[in-house]
């Protein structure tokens, strides 16, 4: 069975009445949303992957999915299983979508032992340990016997004032994407859990 999955950062899907930032003058409204989940809904209802993996789902505190089940309710049931990540110091989060059950979930932030689990900044402060933002893996059963793990995370894009590589230090953003390489790297060498 052939598996489709698409990845989307839908920046910034806050409830109404939810601020995206702690610097927002103005809470979401409820059309802002509204237009939001009919153009998302619409695009994923045109494409229709069998999982949906989204960056920046946000909420009114950390534990808040009234965004992405507005999402959820948009797709009219044609994706039931959802997996959400850990939030963020601005309340925002990774997520799966998916018309196939989802197990297995683990959501992290720390690097796993190897050469990228301490990361010196360059700003001369603690060195980096864990990623920015958290990720989160799940697994999909797409036939008799053949699960494919799959791993979205959402790497700070907005670094401008991180040296460039000529400095000689790389920036959290690289050192994080290595940091999840060795995650991922070190969990295809797990068992399948059941």
């Amino acid at each position: 069975m052939p598996l489709s999955v698409m990845s989307w950062n839908v920046e910034n899907l806050f409830p109404p009445g939810s601020f995206t930032s702690p610097s927002a003058n103005d809470p979401v409204s409820q059309q802002e949303f509204d237009d939001k989940i009919e153009f998302l809904s619409g695009t994923i209802s045109n494409i229709q992957p069998d999982v949906i993996a989204l960056q920046e789902i946000g909420g009114s505190n950390e534990n808040d999915t009234t965004g992405i089940q507005g999402l959820q309710d948009a797709l009219q049931g044609n994706y039931p299983f959802r997996a959400v990540g850990t939030a963020d110091n601005r309340r925002i989060k990774v997520a799966f979508l998916s018309r196939l059950e989802l197990a297995n979930e683990q959501g992290f932030t720390d690097f796993p032992q190897g050469p990228f689990d301490v990361v010196p900044n360059h700003e001369g402060r603690r060195p980096f340990t864990e990623m920015g933002r958290g990720a989160l893996k799940v697994e999909v059963q797409v036939g008799p016997g053949i699960r494919v793990r799959l791993v979205v995370v959402h790497l700070k894009s907005k670094l401008l004032t991180f040296p460039t590589r000529e400095a000689g230090i790389a920036s959290p953003r690289v050192t994080r994407t290595f940091g999840l390489k060795q995650r991922v790297s070190h969990s295809c060498d797990e068992p399948w859990k059941r």
